[in-house]
């Protein structure tokens, strides 16, 4: 009676899979028993209050976001086969009275949180909301809905389905506007709307979903955005160049650059987001990389010693040129690893309104330009971690809308992994107190000129190349690798004293 009540709730993680092995184990046959009702699943709740961001998470990643403890999950324990004996250990007695106790503890915690609902005509204004994609799964931008609602916005009348909202954060900035609520009556990229945060946008009310506070939060703070203009005005003249005494043959900035180059925005051979079709196969393996190893907490800033080159971290990627989303997904690989120093970009910024002009603009056309003119780093792993795996999740599974081919393949697949993990040991992080930026004057219109010293094209040739012929013949263990590096330095410094 009690696994067949659907009145005692049984709450747990994937609990519905747990109750139908226990019904056929029991010998029950669907066709002619009652089936155990009842299951609450955690996962599911917790998505639906905005607390993670899929269902399917585990019982240990729930108490850590929730709860904010630690739930041990030692594996001699949990795969032992000693579940199997009537008599169990003290450590097996407090395994599952720790599993139970966190279970209804967080049952508890998401009950008090409110949940998303649709958006309909008697919502308040002020009230925070999320513009989902059209198949209403993902959710696109955040922000409020306006506290006056006009009859008529920007020309086009706001009917009762329509409704004003002011975007506060735009997460797929390539999402297509609908048309009919555009004065233009053709249909744009979201962010070309966006000439500053917030903005208002006209929305279907059938498009809307009330965002939890909790979800609202923490996309405020994570989403990367980088706005997607239609339009740019970069002037061409000299007043943009350096002088000729700060040019350079070889500028480590624009080799950051080498490995996709041509990635300027093109309206005419690039692909929209909205526009992609996705493949399911890749759309599982995106959803794999949510399984990877949690991020360590925060501690000494210094994560690693060893520390990889971000020009061979984005070389990985074998895409073809001519697949439609290359260019849109280097550039949100290359802003969510390389972001620009606030004083740079806010001296830039003030330059280019002064001609009439945008930082966000700028770099889509002239992007070169504007890397020239500024610093960037490489952010701790806490932040560059989330931004990626997104950028692989989003862009990874979708396909050329000419060939039908998705953005990666298993190999591919496989690199991402792999860099992920890097990022996560903190292998491509900046470490803190070191420039790697030399000013090398300023431009005609006063702006700083930087040479980037973060690249390996310095040492490629002269010493990076020599030492790998060292190493070729050898399969070299780490401490065989160290002393032929202490070997290498020790006749190094003799040829170059003499």
């Amino acid at each position: 009676m009690l696994l067949r009540s659907s009145c005692i709730l049984k709450v747990g993680v994937h609990i519905k899979a747990d109750l139908t092995r226990l019904f056929h184990d029991c010998g029950f046959s669907q066709s002619r028993d009652q089936p155990f009702v009842g299951a609450v699943e955690l996962g599911v709740l917790a998505k639906q209050r905005g607390v993670v961001e899929r269902a399917n998470v585990g019982l240990a990643d729930l108490t850590a976001a929730i709860l904010h403890h630690h739930l041990p999950k030692e594996q001699a324990i949990r795969v032992s086969t000693e579940w199997d004996n009537l008599d169990l250990t003290s450590r097996q007695i407090e395994y599952a009275a720790l599993d139970v106790f966190a279970a209804s503890s967080i049952y508890d915690a998401l009950c008090t949180l409110p949940t998303g609902g649709s958006v309909v005509e008697t919502t308040l204004g002020g009230t925070q909301v999320k513009l989902m994609s059209r198949d209403n799964h993902t959710p696109v931008a955040y922000g409020v809905i306006a506290p006056d609602q006009p009859t008529r916005f920007d020309g086009v009348n706001v009917t009762k389905t329509r409704v004003v909202i002011n975007v506060t954060g735009i997460k797929i900035g390539a999402y297509l506007v609908c048309a009919d609520l555009l004065k233009s009556k053709k249909k744009i990229p979201l962010s070309s709307l966006a000439v500053g945060l917030p903005f208002q946008l006209l929305c279907y009310r059938r498009d809307l979903q009330i965002c939890p506070p909790e979800e609202y939060h923490r996309m405020q703070t994570s989403i990367p955005s980088t706005p997607l203009p239609t339009a740019i005005t970069v002037p061409h003249n000299e007043e943009h160049q350096s002088h000729n005494t700060l040019t350079h043959t070889s500028d480590p900035a624009a080799d950051e650059e080498s490995w996709m180059e041509n990635i300027d925005y093109d309206p005419e051979g690039e692909q929209e987001l909205g526009d992609s079709v996705l493949d399911t196969e890749g759309g599982e393996k995106a959803k794999a990389l949510d399984k990877l190893s949690r991020l360590p907490p925060p501690g000494s800033p210094i994560r690693s010693r060893v520390l990889g080159d971000i020009l061979h971290l984005m070389a990985m990627f074998k895409i073809s040129m001519h697949h439609g989303l290359q260019r849109p997904f280097a550039r949100q690989l290359r802003d969510a690893i390389l972001i620009p120093d606030p004083h740079d970009k806010a001296m830039l910024s003030r330059f280019l309104e002064e001609k009439m002009d945008t930082f966000e603009q700028a770099v889509l056309r002239r992007s070169d330009w504007v890397w020239r003119r500024m610093k960037r780093y490489v952010p701790p792993p806490e932040v560059l971690f989330p931004c990626v795996k997104l950028i692989f999740q989003v862009f990874g599974p979708l396909k050329d809308a000419v060939t039908g081919q998705p953005l990666f393949n298993d190999a591919s697949w496989e690199k991402a992994q792999n860099i992920l993990e890097n990022i996560r040991l903190g292998h491509y992080s900046d470490p803190p107190g070191i420039a790697l930026y030399m000013s090398i004057g300023k431009d005609a219109n006063g702006l700083n000129l930087y040479k980037c010293l973060r690249g390996t094209n310095q040492v490629e040739g002269g010493v990076h190349q020599h030492i790998a012929r060292w190493f070729g013949p050898y399969n070299a263990s780490p401490r065989f690798a160290v002393n032929l590096l202490r070997d290498y330095c020790l006749i190094h410094n003799l040829k170059v004293c003499v």
